[in-house]
């Protein structure tokens, strides 16, 4: 009986952060009762690939993927602190309401997924201005054809 108990609060608290999470990123909050849906929507929100989808429908494997969707969810609000996304896997039903009542702002995924693509090797970023254009001078030729610059290429 006891177990019932927790057990149902554990899911309205998931389903009622997530509810907040949806809100607060700009998502409809509707989305977060419906029950496979809520699931598409949290990893297109979190900026994951097709893969975290498939690993949703293995059976044992779900639980860890929901726990690391969580920890995603707190990495997309920007908290990266080592207690916070303890706390977000021990603890998600109470977690995410925190997370989607708290005042701090978010980030979207094509923001974050465009923050993840620089490589710390060259230091590239995208960016869609002109004046983030190398000079003429500099070691890479630029086009309209070899726009990113790709290390495979001759210099000029």
């Amino acid at each position: 009986m006891l177990y019932d108990i927790l057990l149902i609060l554990y899911f309205v608290g998931c389903l009622v952060g997530l509810w907040f999470v949806f809100k607060k990123a700009g998502v409809a909050p509707w989305k977060a009762l419906v029950p496979i849906y809520n699931i598409v929507v949290w990893i297109k929100l979190c900026g994951k690939g097709w893969k975290w989808y498939v690993y949703f429908l293995i059976p044992a494997i779900n639980i860890f993927m929901f726990l690391l969707l969580v920890v995603e969810t707190a990495k997309v609000f920007h908290r990266y602190n080592f207690w916070e996304q303890t706390f977000a896997v021990l603890f998600p039903f109470i977690y995410l309401p925190f997370l989607g009542l708290n005042k701090i702002s978010t980030t979207t995924p094509s923001k974050t997924r465009l923050l993840r693509s620089a490589t710390p090797a060259t230091g590239w970023m995208p960016s869609s201005s002109p004046s983030s254009l190398p000079s003429s001078s500099e070691a890479w030729c630029w086009n309209s054809t070899t726009y990113p610059p790709a290390p495979w290429r001759s210099r000029c």
